[in-house]
């Protein structure tokens, strides 16, 4: 997350939903608590 922030992106962090895992990993909790989708855009003018 900082690594895409310092290079000026505005990053959002999503937990993974089971429904998006294959099915061979959909009983995994370990696979849940850790993986996130990760959204980024350029940063916009003046942080808003």
């Amino acid at each position: 997350m900082q690594l895409y922030q310092s290079l000026g992106y505005e990053v959002l962090l999503e937990p993974q939903a089971p429904e998006e895992l294959n099915d061979e990993c959909r009983s995994c909790a370990l696979a849940l608590g850790l993986y996130r989708v990760i959204f980024t855009r350029p940063a916009r003018p003046g942080g808003a």
